[in-house]
């Protein structure tokens, strides 16, 4: 979980006047929704809002918005993950790049990696949306690519069939047929235990199962 990256004109809003509170609490408003928009789109390319991924968005708007906002930025991240976000993308990311400095627009996309993966893996669909997004809050593509690195693990099951995570359906269904002809266990070579041989082989199976799940 991403700690203390809130600068002052973010954190949780103090006040010397009524005015001037009233501006501090209304930027603190739209900083929290304009993150949870970007959340709800994230998931909604996904096509999936898991208990998993809810429980990590609630303990982010916990800790840097406080208690009594959490279930308000969950209902918006529900209501834009049912109706749709993207035409409102550019707005909230045009409006965060005005509110926040350039360290913490990096910490948002951190953030929206770490809700994609907090179920088992990132879907392809879910990267490119958080990649739409970086590009939106002027990410260049080299932190894009160091951030992306951090989440990306052996686990994921583009990695496990040996392609890239924007494959095409036909480029899934090769590798995986060359990885069953690889790693089949009755082709295994005598280094490699028939125990090891079988779990590899599952892996594979699974991870070919997953990704076409993603497709349905």
């Amino acid at each position: 979980m991403i700690k203390n990256w809130w600068n002052n004109i973010i954190a949780q809003p103090q006040s010397n006047g009524s005015e001037k509170k009233q501006s501090s609490v209304a930027k603190h408003n739209d900083i929290a929704n304009n993150i949870a928009l970007l959340v709800a789109e994230v998931l909604r390319s996904g096509k999936n809002f898991s208990d998993s991924e809810e429980q990590y968005s609630a303990a982010f708007f916990k800790e840097h918005f406080g208690t009594l906002n959490t279930n308000k930025l969950l209902d918006v991240i529900r209501g834009h993950f049912t109706i749709g976000s993207r035409p409102m993308l550019r707005i909230c990311c045009r409006q965060l790049l005005n509110d926040i400095d350039e360290e913490s627009h990096k910490l948002i996309v951190r953030f929206l990696f770490g809700v994609a993966a907090s179920d088992t893996f990132i879907h392809a669909r879910e990267m490119r949306a958080i990649q739409r997004i970086a590009v939106y809050l002027n990410i260049s593509e080299a932190h894009f690519i160091a951030i992306k690195d951090e989440f990306v693990s052996k686990n994921n099951p583009y990695y496990i069939l040996g392609i890239n995570d924007t494959a095409t359906l036909s480029e899934v269904k090769k590798a995986y047929r060359m990885q069953v002809l690889k790693h089949h266990p009755d082709k295994r070579n005598s280094n490699t235990s028939e125990q090891n041989a079988n779990q590899e082989f599952l892996k594979i199976q699974h991870a070919y199962q997953v990704i076409m799940a993603s497709y349905a």
